[in-house]
């Protein structure tokens, strides 16, 4: 961009530039580069309060833009705070629907993958994409590896036994039949809709690869 004061250009590629290098002359951003810097800040933001504030900010500027939409979707409501422990407030925690279905009733069951695959904020910003399909690859995909990683892979039934550590080739067995309990359930599931099977199957093969190095045994 160039400075309106001094006429000199100005290298904006790597971050946004608030102020001309060489006259100091505070720079006006156009919509486009405030969208990114808040969407930058955003993502390297710890807090999710402070990145759901962002993310809003982002919101005023552009109503309705996809990326702004899908990042406020992956937060879910972890920017809440205080008031009583709620799981649903994790958006990838009903998933473990499918890991441990018989921990929950079955009207619990249905209450949890509703909110996760019937969310109507879910079908919402999916229409904001001009590919459907490869927004809810993306999605799924994004909860699948979140989840994983946090419920399966960082559980301590998974880590150790009998207060002992696993061994990392046992460490990694346990987890992968979690990924194969998933599966199995996913397909029996009354209470996920058929057409997300494949996609949630795929989403789940795809985090353990990278998460486990191996897709899980076939139950």
């Amino acid at each position: 961009m160039n400075c309106p004061i001094c006429g000199k250009t100005i290298d904006a590629s790597g971050s946004i530039a608030h102020f001309c290098p060489y006259c100091g002359q505070k720079l006006a951003l156009s919509d486009d580069a405030h969208l990114n810097e808040l969407l930058q800040r955003a993502e390297m933001e710890e807090d999710y309060s402070k990145k759901h504030d962002l993310l809003l900010e982002a919101r005023q500027y552009c109503p309705d833009h996809p990326e702004v939409e899908k990042r406020l979707l992956y937060i879910g409501r972890l920017w809440e705070k205080g008031g009583k422990p709620d799981f649903y407030r994790i958006p990838f925690w009903p998933l473990n629907a499918l890991e441990k279905p018989n921990e929950f009733s079955r009207r619990e069951r249905k209450r949890m993958l509703d909110s996760f695959f019937l969310n109507p904020e879910l079908k919402r910003v999916a229409e904001l994409f001009d590919d459907e399909t490869a927004f809810f690859e993306e999605y799924y995909g994004r909860m699948a590896k979140d989840y994983l990683e946090l419920f399966v892979k960082g559980a301590t039934s998974n880590n150790s036994i009998l207060f002992f550590r696993r061994s990392e080739k046992s460490r990694i067995r346990s987890c992968l039949m979690c990924v194969a309990a998933m599966l199995v359930n996913l397909e029996s599931s009354p209470d996920v809709p058929q057409k997300d099977k494949p996609l949630m199957k795929e989403a789940l093969l795809k985090a353990s690869r990278l998460l486990f190095g191996e897709e899980p045994p076939v139950m």
